[in-house]
């Protein structure tokens, strides 16, 4: 091929990898990630060849690239009474650690008159796509979920996240701030 695109490069960097890149050396690699801040791990140069970054998180704040975030960490409660604390009329989503805990913060919300919908692998696209749009209408308070939605959604009203379930690394983190 003329040209060999990488997607989530920062997980490709070991022999395979490598094999690929001697197996067809005159092709044009090119390496993305959605990553916007891989910490302090390093990629060899010898196996990605020139980096271009679009800078540190709080330098894509900066340039309008991801929007800015407040990372608060309280000690664990209850969804109900974090969202009444923080988001503050707001909407957004909470994402828990299995489906079963999505049902449940949902009736939790729903009992405290937060309108909110579940979005689980067992959601349909249609139905997905009726629950954001009427978040990004102002119809929904919050969508429930198991991280389940976090790639390819387009949704400009929502501006808070609970982690139900807290991303286990710094790289996670930043994905999903980033999203």
């Amino acid at each position: 091929p003329d040209v060999c695109v990488w997607d989530e490069i920062q997980k490709l960097t070991g022999r395979v990898s490598t094999d690929i890149r001697k197996a067809i050396p005159n092709a044009n690699h090119v390496s993305l990630t959605a990553t916007p801040y891989l910490g302090r791990k390093s990629i060899a140069d010898a196996i990605l060849g020139r980096i271009i970054m679009a800078g540190t998180p709080a330098l894509m704040v900066e340039r309008g690239m991801i929007a800015p975030a407040v990372v608060k960490c309280p000690a664990p409660a209850e969804p109900l009474k974090l969202i009444r604390k923080h988001a503050r009329g707001r909407c957004g989503f909470v994402f828990c650690h299995s489906i079963a805990r999505s049902i449940e913060v949902g009736e939790q919300l729903a009992s405290g008159d937060v309108r909110n919908a579940v979005v689980t692998k067992n959601t349909s696209i249609e139905e997905r796509q009726r629950h954001f749009a009427s978040l990004d209408a102002g119809r929904l308070d919050v969508v429930v979920g198991v991280g389940c939605f976090v790639e390819a959604l387009d949704v400009a009203r929502p501006s808070f996240v609970l982690f139900d379930n807290a991303p286990g690394s710094r790289t996670k983190w930043f994905q999903a701030l980033g999203r």
